[in-house]
């Protein structure tokens, strides 16, 4: 897995402070981009209402002003993976990242060649009402250990060995002509990946 980006987002002008976190949440939730796997959700905040609980919580700590939110990208390679396990990873990754204080939205693309997910957290913690510091060097040490944690990588064994079984069946199902020897194939694809 590969991250592609870490932003953040600045407050604007006086009279639209939060506009670029608006933007930000729109765009991950465009359904054009959602596609029709339609994967997106929200840990301590709804997607579809995600920037206004966000703006409410930074009004309720007094802290409207400085940066709005940060925006992670997680990226499979092209071919790797399903809509479903590119998302199961991205929330996995926010909650270990972010520890479950901070709203935040996952979204996954799927209009490009590689599956991506897009997370965007507020800036303002929503129980100590900080603001989240993130550091030159975080990425290394913070975030990518997260994403190479053992949680999250078993759902790339899982490809890995997803294929290689079904290239298997196929080859046995190829190879025999015997509508029982088919149906058993099938029956021991189907025990061996439900152990994954």
């Amino acid at each position: 897995m590969a991250i592609t980006k870490v932003m953040h987002m600045k407050a604007s002008g006086k009279a639209r402070m939060d506009i670029h976190l608006k933007h930000a949440v729109n765009y991950i939730l465009q359904p054009k981009k959602l596609g029709d796997a339609n994967l997106a959700g929200g840990i301590n905040c709804l997607p579809d209402t995600a920037y206004e609980q966000m703006k409410s919580t930074k009004q309720m700590f007094g802290k409207a002003g400085g940066r709005q939110g940060y925006h992670f990208v997680l990226s499979l390679k092209p071919g790797e993976g399903t809509p479903e396990i590119m998302y199961d990873i991205a929330i996995r990754f926010a909650e270990k990242a972010f520890g479950g204080e901070y709203e935040t939205v996952v979204a996954v693309h799927t209009d490009r060649n590689h599956l991506h997910a897009h997370i965007i957290i507020n800036s303002v913690n929503m129980v100590t009402g900080y603001k989240f510091q993130y550091h030159e060097g975080d990425w290394k040490y913070k975030f990518q250990p997260i994403t190479k944690a053992r949680s999250l990588l078993s759902y790339r064994q899982a490809i890995t060995i997803s294929i290689l079984l079904q290239i298997s069946i196929l080859r046995s199902l190829s190879a025999s002509t015997s509508p029982i020897s088919k149906a058993q194939a099938q029956i021991k694809y189907l025990k061996l990946y439900h152990k994954y």
